[in-house]
């Protein structure tokens, strides 16, 4: 199969990562797409990591500076995991990635160039994070709470709404296109809160329902509560 060739060099810093994750999703299986950079894509390796980490290879091609070529190869279809936890923890993993990306780039913005592109990023994390949410809130919670007496779901409900209050926010603060430095700021500031949210929420499923989930929903009992993760958009 001819290889395709995505030149990353002409793209804004914050366009990459949607430019290279929507031509490695057009891939099919044995597909090669061949990356050319001129900064480190490392941010990229990691990103597909933790997001896809058994979908794609890697293959370093040239290492620069001044530029990188990288080899990624489709290995077969995007994974969907056999363990709900393990879905969860790494959709998780993956959205603390991109809401990192996003706090960078926006800190190292040019406002009147890519508030637009900055905006739109923050409208497609907004929506990963909803979805995970909806997982939890429509699948697992109400499954945990009926194996679980002692299982209270109300403190991370509230967590829910709370960062969904504060990734819309963010959302719209870019949204508005206001290169003042006043309305930077408190972007800057609603997505850091966010960040530093996110990994606090994190932290308290690590320890309360992903051992939970992992205790009542192995691999062998897990096809319908993943089914009813599939049905989530």
């Amino acid at each position: 199969m001819p290889t395709r060739i995505l030149d990353l060099r002409g793209f804004p810093p914050e366009e990459r990562n949607p430019q290279v994750l929507g031509s490695l999703a057009s891939l099919e299986a044995g597909e090669t797409l061949l990356l050319v950079s001129d900064r480190d894509p490392r941010a990229i390796y990691h990103l597909l990591r933790v997001g896809l980490p058994e979908s794609f290879s890697w293959l370093p091609v040239a290492d620069g500076p001044p530029e990188w070529r990288i080899s990624v190869t489709r290995l077969g279809p995007m994974r969907f995991e056999g363990r709900p936890s393990a879905l969860l923890r790494r959709d998780q993993e993956e959205i603390l990635l991109l809401a990192s990306f996003l706090l960078a780039d926006l800190n190292a913005a040019d406002p009147e160039e890519r508030l637009h592109t900055l905006a739109i990023r923050t409208r497609e994390l907004e929506a990963r994070i909803d979805r995970h949410f909806r997982w939890e809130e429509e699948a697992l919670y109400p499954e945990l709470a009926r194996l679980e007496k002692a299982f209270g779901a109300q403190p991370f409900l509230e967590e829910h709404q709370a960062l969904r209050a504060l990734v819309t926010s963010a959302a719209e603060s870019l949204g508005r296109g206001d290169p003042d430095p006043g309305g930077l700021g408190s972007a800057r500031k609603t997505l850091a809160r966010l960040l530093s949210f996110l990994r606090e929420h994190a932290g308290r499923e690590e320890k309360v329902t992903l051992p939970l989930a992992e205790r009542h929903f192995p691999p062998e009992r897990a096809a319908t509560l993943l089914a009813r993760f599939r049905m989530i958009r």
